[in-house]
């Protein structure tokens, strides 16, 4: 990738619920700017409501890498980040800045810090891996992953089976942590803001989100989606969606409406704090916001630092 680091891009990144969204939006109001997504679930098309997808079906020019792809397709941090790259270089051809938004970790790192480059893996070991993850489930395959890898384990949640299984394809096929191997290096003269909101607001944001999500029609959705893959349920990147499996459980009877609630809102604050902890450690070069006020000062603050940052003509 060789783009024109004169021209700068800016990622907005932070926990789920913190308003990196509406922050891009207000920009994007203002400012000749694309919005690309960087969020892993926010790719799909079928689960737009419960991935909390922006309404942008009238402003598509706009509003890239959201809903272009099936269920059934897997989206790595390769794959995201050529896809990116193409629609970062387009901006810079009609003089837009790049927003790039979104909680995704790994998209960022590749962002920001270059693919990481790791040896291919073989069919014969995707396939084992695969089998072994069929075989004795997800907890089990976790406890597996902590023994050989506990670097990597530490840092996947137990029902991210496309990571879980990625990271033992790699200790196989090289007898190395995929943690251990690192980024080339990034092209893009990048203004990072990360949005750290308090924990009590933060928390707030995550329990009213999925309640407005079943009032706009979650639940219609997830129906849908389930109907897709119930010859293979829980194979699908996508089934990690925040919520997902709270509704299917719902669905199958074995838990109540209210249950479902409440469950997949303890399952986005503790998604929500898994990501702060992360965000802490990770990219030195990024400026934290941090906010404990509203939404209207938050935005002041926000439009301040990219003014400073980033010289519009």
């Amino acid at each position: 990738m060789n783009s024109d680091t004169s021209k700068k891009i800016l990622v907005i990144s932070g926990p789920t619920a913190s308003g990196k969204s509406y922050l891009a939006n207000e920009l994007k109001n203002q400012r000749h700017a694309v919005i690309i997504n960087a969020d892993s679930m926010q790719v799909y098309k079928e689960l737009p409501i419960l991935s909390a997808q922006p309404n942008s079906q009238d402003d598509c020019d706009n509003y890239k890498l959201y809903s272009f792809l099936n269920f059934y397709e897997n989206c790595s941090a390769g794959i995201w980040l050529k896809a990116a790259d193409k629609i970062i270089k387009e901006a810079f051809e009609s003089n837009k800045l790049p927003i790039i938004v979104g909680g995704t970790g790994l998209y960022l790192k590749a962002l920001l810090e270059g693919i990481v480059n790791i040896p291919e893996v073989t069919n014969d070991v995707k396939k084992k891996v695969q089998e072994k993850f069929l075989e004795i489930g997800k907890e089990k395959f976790h406890e597996k992953l902590t023994v050989v890898d506990p670097v990597s384990a530490k840092k996947i949640h137990r029902n991210d089976a496309y990571r879980m299984q990625r990271a033992m394809e790699v200790y196989m096929q090289t007898g190395k942590s995929i943690a251990s191997f690192k980024g080339s290096g990034s092209p893009y003269n990048a203004v990072h803001i990360s949005i750290a909101l308090d924990r009590k607001t933060l928390y707030q944001n995550c329990d009213l989100r999925f309640k407005k999500m079943l009032n706009i029609g979650a639940e219609e959705e997830v129906r849908s989606l389930l109907k897709k893959t119930k010859e293979q349920p829980g194979k699908y990147n996508v089934e990690n969606t925040l919520g997902y499996r709270s509704l299917v459980s719902y669905f199958m009877d074995k838990i109540s409406l209210e249950e479902a609630i409440l469950e997949a809102s303890q399952a986005t604050r503790n998604y929500a704090k898994r990501q702060c902890t992360w965000y802490n450690n990770q990219f030195p070069n990024k400026i934290l916001l941090s906010c404990t006020s509203t939404v209207h000062e938050i935005k002041k603050k926000f439009l301040k630092v990219v003014e400073q940052q980033i010289s519009f003509t």
